[in-house]
């Protein structure tokens, strides 16, 4: 017997009222949705499910970063915002429980770093971010590396001043209390519960929980804000869901809000945490803060190390971290990523056996990087989408909208942060754009700001560090937060050696994407870089720089002939980030040269110093940053 159920035709009356007050708003970001009072008919069939099958949706998100309003894409439609996912999940929930009853049921998961990176977001230290995911109505998150960036509480402070008292995990303790789901790591650790095996404190790194000693597992503890793992019952089904955190995480947040605390290898902990629950789940899933990018595929390498384990390790994995689209498949087990900032989700339906409990794996059905259309279906969910002429879209057959309460609480926030938002820092006749490992006109603009405001001989920020470009026209401080939404704070080193900061952009030009890159104004480097294809750990081995001079042509570093490198010593005043100051993304000769001062936050400092002259913001680059070796190659 084939269980399906028929089409939906329904009214849309209930829904009028909230869409009445989205368009009275103004503030949703997308134009006010004017409903038919009926549907035409659904053409999309539902999955079949034999007798003795269930079926499970997974819906994941991953890296959404405080994107809490909507987009607008070239063509000016609107693309994602929580008001809308939070409708969008609605209407998956509840058509489905139409089509299949008892049958069926969803998880809605998300892979980390979900808060911080907008204005909207930040300035209620992700309180309404979690309010909004609430509404969305998540099973369980993992937190990401950035969900410990906040430290304790206060908008614009971001870890303990030195010498005061505080606590450095205030935020996310304070966000995992107001959750209605889980926030799950197993992974994560107190390290003063870490004990050797024959009972003594043991020294770890914080960084994957390595240690030199063996470690008694059965005695370590975890923060009290997270939970190991999340059993709940689905369609009938016990599904265990395991979250894990980055193992990168100290070197990737402000470390001192993470000092107590050391991030286990991912599949060492799975393996353990998946062994404890043999018989106490049917489907296995892991939500972890990891992905794959070029060269560095953790996001498969979990999934094949679980598998090699064992073959019914795990049913599915939801990633995050890279910001990458990813749809793995590994022996019909699916691990996926959704991109970033809110702009798409993914989903993986499991049909599974009621009797075995076990995955009709050549039946799933897999979407990575669906993007959220407000009026449009991406390709990717053609089977349950339906974009009706003249009536709104459908999933699951059932009409899409923003949800009415999540919109009133992002209306009601932008109100509030009007008088921050619009204040003009300058203008741009086209984008300002930045790549990771390479020279760009953003960095050499927020460079050179940074040099001039701080009065320092040389300044340093990461790429890792600028989330997005500069689009064309005005240029706001609502922009410039979400192109730099942390609150490192800006410092001056001095002094600093040459052969310190040979050493610094060395990495940099050896960068093949696991560190990003350092780039810098009041100095001019030549350095040579391959093609990343013979890259070990995300450097390039046979890279490194060539040249290094001042500006005035003051000539610092020179190893054009290897045989005979001279280093010219003189100290260096170099403005930079505290992140980097303590070594963060891996640049640990930072921590060679002492502190002169601290002057504000690096936003901040950015901000008052273009405020006092706003002008045209260049596209151009200038030659500061050359690869040798690609300039001989054009």
């Amino acid at each position: 017997m084939i269980y399906k159920t028929s089409r939906v035709h329904f009214v849309v009356a209930s829904f009028l009222l909230g869409v009445l007050l989205l368009g009275c708003s103004g503030n949703s970001g997308r134009a006010p949705q004017i409903l038919a009072v009926a549907e035409p008919p659904c053409t999309k069939a539902p999955i079949e499910l034999a007798d003795g099958q269930v079926l499970l949706s997974i819906l994941g998100t991953n890296d959404i970063h405080g994107t809490i309003a909507p987009k607008k894409s070239k063509k000016g439609e609107a693309i994602g915002g929580m008001a809308f996912w939070a409708g969008a999940v609605k209407s998956i929930r509840d058509g489905m429980a139409k089509r299949y009853g008892e049958r069926a049921g969803v998880l809605v998961l998300d892979g980390g770093d979900q808060f911080q990176g907008s204005l909207l977001s930040n300035y209620s230290e992700g309180a309404l971010f979690f309010s909004l995911m609430n509404d969305v109505g998540y099973d369980a998150i993992v937190p990401g590396n950035h969900d410990y960036d906040f430290g304790p509480e206060g908008w614009l402070v971001d870890q303990v001043p030195t010498g005061e008292k505080g606590d450095p995990k205030g935020v996310i303790k304070k966000l995992a209390a107001s959750a209605h789901f889980p926030m799950l790591s197993s992974n994560t650790y107190k390290k003063a519960s870490l004990k050797t095996i024959d009972g003594k404190d043991a020294e770890v790194n914080s960084v994957g929980c390595a240690s030199k000693e063996m470690l008694d597992w059965t005695k370590a503890e975890r923060p009290e804000f997270l939970q190991s793992n999340l059993i709940k019952t689905v369609a009938g089904l016990r599904v265990a869901i395991i979250g894990l955190d980055n193992p990168t995480t100290p070197t990737t947040t402000t470390a001192a809000n993470v000092s107590d605390l050391c991030f286990r290898t991912a599949l060492d902990e799975y393996k353990a945490v998946r062994t404890d629950l043999e018989g106490k789940a049917d489907l296995f899933i892991a939500v972890i803060h990891d992905g794959d990018i070029n060269q560095d595929k953790n996001l498969t390498t979990l999934l094949e190390g679980i598998q090699a384990w064992r073959e019914d390790g795990v049913d599915a994995i939801i990633g995050g971290h890279t910001h990458q689209i990813n749809r793995v498949n590994r022996k019909n087990v699916y691990a996926i990523q959704s991109g970033s900032y809110g702009d798409a989700f993914g989903r993986i339906d499991l049909i599974v056996d009621t009797d075995t409990k076990k995955v009709l794996r050549d039946k799933t059905r897999v979407a990575a990087g669906a993007m959220l259309f407000s009026a449009a279906c991406d390709s990717k969910i053609d089977a349950f989408c339906e974009a009706n002429s003249g009536a709104r879209m459908t999933y699951e057959c059932e009409g899409v909208v923003d949800l009415p309460a999540a919109a009133q609480k992002v209306a009601a926030a932008v109100e509030e942060i009007k008088p921050l938002v619009g204040r003009v820092l300058g203008t741009a006749d086209e984008p300002i754009v930045k790549y990771s490992d390479n020279e760009s006109p953003l960095m050499n603009f927020l460079t050179d700001t940074y040099r001039k405001a701080s009065g320092a001989e040389i300044a340093m920020i990461n790429t890792g560090g600028v989330r997005v470009p500069i689009p064309a026209g005005t240029f706001t401080y609502e922009m410039m937060f979400q192109l730099s939404p942390f609150n490192n704070r800006a410092v001056i080193l001095s002094p600093m050696k040459v052969e310190t900061l040979q050493k610094i952009m060395d990495l940099s030009a050896r960068s093949c994407g696991a560190h990003g890159a350092v780039l810098a104004s009041g100095i001019r480097v030549v350095y040579r870089r391959g093609d990343c294809k013979d890259a070990v750990d995300g450097l390039d081995p046979k890279g490194g720089v060539v040249t290094m001079t001042l500006d005035d042509g003051t000539m610092l570093y020179d190893a054009r002939d290897p045989k005979n490198i001279k280093i010219y010593e003189r100290n260096l005043r170099v403005a930079t980030l505290d992140f980097l100051e303590a070594g963060g993304s891996g640049y640990v000769y930072f921590k060679d040269a002492p502190r002169e001062a601290d002057i504000g936050i690096f936003r901040e400092v950015i901000v008052e110093e273009l405020a006092k002259s706003p002008g045209k913001i260049s596209a151009k680059i200038d030659g500061r940053f050359v690869n040798e070796l690609a300039e001989k190659s054009k």
